[in-house]
Formats: C-alpha cells, structure tokens, sequence
C-alpha cells in the first residue's frame, strides 16, 4: 500500500512505470519472461500467463461470487448499468470474499522454493 501511495503522490497513473509497450501492450514484457521462467522451472508447455487468472476467476465462480466483484478483481470493467452507475462508490471488502477460496488442489505439487544461499536443503 506504501507503494501505491507514493505512486499515486507522484500523480504518475503507471503503477509499474518500467513496463514499456510492445508490440501494442505493456504485458508483452512480462508475459514474454513468465513463458521462459516456467520453462526453466518444468511447468507445463500449455499453462500462460493468464492461466492464473483463469483459475482465479473459476475458482471465484465456484464460490458464488457476484459478476460484479469478480470483474472488479480481475480488473475488467463492469457492463451493468446497475454496478457502474449506481449505487455506493465505496469500495467493497474483498479479502473475505478471496480467503473462501480452496487453492488445496491447485497447491498439491507446489514445491517450496529455496534460494541458491538458503539454509534449506532440497
């Protein structure tokens, strides 16, 4: 949150101004290293960048989340008059909506990470 606000102080609107547009979008960057990233690791060849976001939003589906809040945190924006326009601009408490969701078997095969100068051994 310290860095969110020291951005926003900044008023720079760019919450990672390192990012630079390729090929039309900043998440060409990012996307591009993730892809050589879970390689190296072992992932497999047909999980993406947006894997993770597809499991998240299933998994908010599975809980019942409204459309709304699940928009919200996926960062899309709502196409519902009802949601955009009115009602409270207050924001609503996610985190207890996010703690319902069950990661167990997502998380089976995880493995710890160590660092090349842990203490831990594999």
């Amino acid at each position: 949150m310290q860095y969110i606000e020291t951005r926003t102080a900044t008023g720079d609107a760019m919450l990672f101004p390192a990012l630079k547009r390729q090929s039309g979008r900043y998440s060409h960057g990012p996307s591009r290293w993730f892809g050589l990233f879970k390689t190296k690791l072992g992932f497999q060849r047909d999980k993406s960048f947006h894997s993770f976001r597809h499991t998240f939003i299933d998994k908010l589906r599975v809980i019942q989340a409204p459309d709304y809040i699940i928009k919200g945190l996926a960062g899309h924006s709502g196409d519902s008059m009802t949601h955009s326009v009115y009602g409270s601009k207050s924001p609503v408490p996610l985190l207890p909506i996010v703690e319902q969701i069950d990661w167990r078997s997502e998380l089976v095969d995880v493995r710890p990470f160590y660092s090349a100068d842990s203490e831990l051994t594999r």
